[in-house]
């Protein structure tokens, strides 16, 4: 059955509405899907066009930019390579949030949006976009969907954390959450579900919520995600009767174990949309089994501190967002190198990103000066029958706690063993607790943290 909800909206609602705020929708899907049809030459030269408009832009209108290129003694003239532009500073969220004021741009081509990012770094960090960056944010993440079938106004719920109100008070937060959020979900075709604090009560509301609203996909946080499924398998529901086309994932790291269950409960493809505030939507999962960057919209790069290093820093640039651009910004993501030239099946231009590894944070250093990446404990615990959720607190350099939410059936004195020998065959001495707990809470921004360190 036709949805026409959803064809007013592809047609009509969406694209104007962008256009009314000057971001132009139209013009940059149909970029975007010319893009994917150039080749890996010619999507260089593009990056390197836009790069060389940016920088003159920036050099021109931007304070902190124009103080930078006068203190390292260049001028956009003298960024004629791509060598060139590996000189330029790489850019810290400590500066952004110092300076931030002197990134904003003296000239600027459309009103901007502001956000705040969720602060699990840290202190959260106030960034601006401009309305044309917005619309080749949604044109790359469309390009990408529209291989599975989804299509702008497709019904959609998403699972997600804070929504935009919630620090907001008095008649501004009574208006946003009970007039502007549900009118503006009804328009373009979607509800949310918080998940903030997820129940068992909570789940079976979700569930219910799925089999009466019938969404043409689903988007959320993936550990959400995988808590619903879990769910879902765990009460034999026929999720399959749903007809969900695709699952997308963001906000925080898709691990394999997620993906597994999440296909094989929904009967459906995962697609792991990676980006933030600061730098948009960077990188998407197509059927072709890669997650690409998007290189007409952002440059990419993986800088690693030695050759030696298995893992990368990510540095993005954001092509678009002359009103507030971020050069060189290290979002402090961990990746390995980027693949500039491989066979894809879909003939696609752009780079492939192996994986998101985590962040920084998501780093234990232990008391023998050994750096182990939180990756190893998903690889350990997903492995160890009778536990179903957990999370790794690092309470002092060698004194581990371990969060776990335990199915009795078939959890036993012999997992926790494993997990004790395998910490200390690899970290050294170490005191490792494992403490059973009913329920595992997330951020206040919805994430949730599987390795958690006191000492960050």
């Amino acid at each position: 059955m036709k949805d026409y909800h959803a064809a007013i909206i592809n047609k009509w609602i969406f694209p104007y509405s962008i256009k009314l705020r000057k971001g132009d929708f139209k013009s940059k899907m149909d970029e975007a899907m010319q893009n994917q049809t150039l080749t890996r030459e010619e999507i260089r030269d593009l990056q390197f066009e836009k790069l060389g408009e940016l920088i003159q832009h920036a050099y021109r209108f931007v304070p902190y930019y124009r103080d930078t290129f006068k203190q390292i003694g260049l001028s956009p003239q003298d960024i004629r390579t791509w060598e060139d532009f590996e000189k330029l500073p790489i850019l810290t969220k400590a500066q952004v949030r110092e300076y931030n004021q002197q990134f904003l741009s003296e000239k600027q081509r459309t009103p901007l949006r502001n956000y705040k990012t969720s602060g699990s770094t840290g202190t959260p960090l106030k960034v601006f976009t401009s309305e044309i960056s917005i619309a080749s944010e949604y044109a790359a993440r469309f390009r990408a969907l529209n291989y599975y079938g989804v299509n702008i106004g497709d019904r959609v719920v998403q699972l997600s954390g804070v929504d935009r109100y919630t620090h907001t008070t008095g008649f501004k937060k009574a208006i946003g959450n009970r007039l502007y959020q549900p009118f503006k979900n009804f328009i373009f075709n979607r509800s949310v579900l918080p998940v903030n604090n997820i129940s068992e009560e909570d789940l079976e509301h979700q569930w219910q919520f799925l089999q009466a609203y019938k969404p043409t996909y689903i988007s959320g946080l993936s550990s959400a995600l995988h808590y619903l499924a879990r769910y879902i398998d765990d009460r034999g529901y026929d999720s399959g009767s749903l007809g969900i086309k695709l699952i997308t994932v963001g906000g925080e790291k898709l691990f394999d174990f997620q993906k597994e269950i999440l296909e094989r409960v929904f009967k459906c493809p995962v697609a792991d949309i990676y980006g933030s505030y600061e730098i948009g939507i960077a990188a998407c999962s197509y059927p072709c089994g890669a997650l690409h960057t998007n290189d007409d919209f952002v440059i990419m790069e993986v800088i690693k501190s030695s050759p030696e290093d298995e893992y990368g820093q990510i540095i993005a640039t954001r092509l678009d967002n002359w009103e507030f651009p971020l050069i060189r910004f290290n979002i402090e993501d961990l990746a390995p190198q980027l693949e500039t030239h491989h066979d894809c099946s879909l003939g696609l231009p752009f780079c492939k990103l192996d994986q998101i590894i985590g962040r920084h944070f998501d780093q234990i250093k232990l008391a023998n000066g050994r750096v182990v990446h939180g990756t190893y404990f998903t690889g350990l615990l997903t492995k160890i029958p009778g536990i179903r959720h957990y999370q790794v607190n690092q309470r002092e350099l060698d004194r581990f706690e371990i969060l776990a939410v335990i199915d009795e059936d078939k959890y036993s004195i012999e997992g926790a063993s494993i997990i004790k020998d395998r910490m200390n065959a690899l970290f050294g001495p170490v005191e490792v607790t494992i403490t059973p707990v009913p329920s595992i809470s997330s951020e206040a921004s919805g994430k949730f943290r599987v390795v958690r360190s006191d000492l960050v």
